[in-house]
């Protein structure tokens, strides 16, 4: 397994594997891209992971295997080779993963197969019992039927135009593509359409005790709370009302949504998964990926 840095010259090599969303922010600098080749097939590309500098810390902002590594330990491995490489050469505290789950699921596990110390963050999520926002009759009045397209309603041609619109956004949104639409609830999950152009998507997992919102993108300044409450709708319709909602703060836009929506909402807790390295003294990718 070799890494090298995804630079423009060997981007499309490695661009199945990166949401094209990130793309500016790698070419700025504010994301480093690694990929990792095998080396016993000269170019067959095994992953990718993406990393930024926050605060000292080295935080894993993605990561993604091509499918024929999929059902194997590369992403272990390529882990497991950063974490080496970085506490040797000191370039950071540690590295750390947001987990939006509660409860145990497969990320959980790999993250804690690897010694990662797995504790709840106030910083990461909005944490709302449903009742809250039934009651919310700003949310009740934000519904429009007509500007509504559930999941289990779009067409394939609906599907393909929203991501098209989603990749025209020049925001970092954690969207992976192809979508695998069928992680998500499609009786929950909607999209926003005006003029005939999708112009906003929630998407809805749906789990025993929570309802987690894994995606709130817009560019209509009235998507979100209509899609907020289209999908409330089918939670009291489905007599849901004791779950509780979990809304990461994606970004600022979501979290005006919500403080707008529920004055009283107050930052629940999100999962952190982290590893800390040495003292952190300086950053040389080139000396990284030299490094044997």
């Amino acid at each position: 397994m070799i890494p090298e840095a995804i630079t423009s010259k060997n981007f499309s090599k490695y661009a199945p594997y990166i949401p094209s969303l990130f793309i500016d922010s790698i070419n700025s600098g504010r994301i480093f891209a690694l990929g990792y080749i095998d080396n016993y097939y000269e170019d067959e590309v095994i992953g990718t992971i993406l990393l930024r500098s926050n605060d000292r810390w080295l935080e894993v902002v993605w990561y993604e295997l091509a499918q024929n590594y999929r059902r194997s330990e590369y992403m272990t491995y390529i882990f497991e080779e950063i974490i080496r490489q970085f506490k040797r050469d000191g370039s950071f505290t540690g590295i750390y993963a947001d987990l939006v789950c509660l409860d145990k699921d497969k990320r959980r596990d790999f993250f804690e197969n690897l010694h990662f110390v797995i504790e709840e963050t106030e910083e990461g999520a909005y944490d709302i019992p449903a009742a809250d926002l039934l009651e919310n009759k700003l949310l009740h009045s934000a519904f429009k039927r007509e500007n509504t397209v559930y999941l289990s309603e779009a067409s394939d041609a609906l599907k393909k135009s929203v991501i098209t619109e989603i990749e025209k956004d020049e925001r970092e949104i954690p969207f992976s593509v192809p979508v695998k639409w069928e992680k998500y609830s499609a009786e929950k999950s909607c999209i926003f359409v005006a003029n005939d152009v999708p112009k906003g998507l929630l998407l809805v997992k749906s789990e025993q005790k929570y309802e987690i919102l894994s995606c709130a993108w817009a560019t209509h300044p009235t998507a979100l709370p209509v899609l907020l409450a289209a999908a409330m709708k089918v939670l009291e319709d489905k007599k849901e009302t004791e779950k509780t909602i979990i809304i990461p703060t994606l970004n600022k836009t979501t979290e005006k949504l919500v403080e707008k929506m529920v004055p009283t909402a107050n930052r629940g807790t999100i999962l952190q998964a982290s590893y800390k390295f040495s003292k952190p003294q300086y950053l040389d990718l080139e000396a990284f990926l030299s490094e044997g």
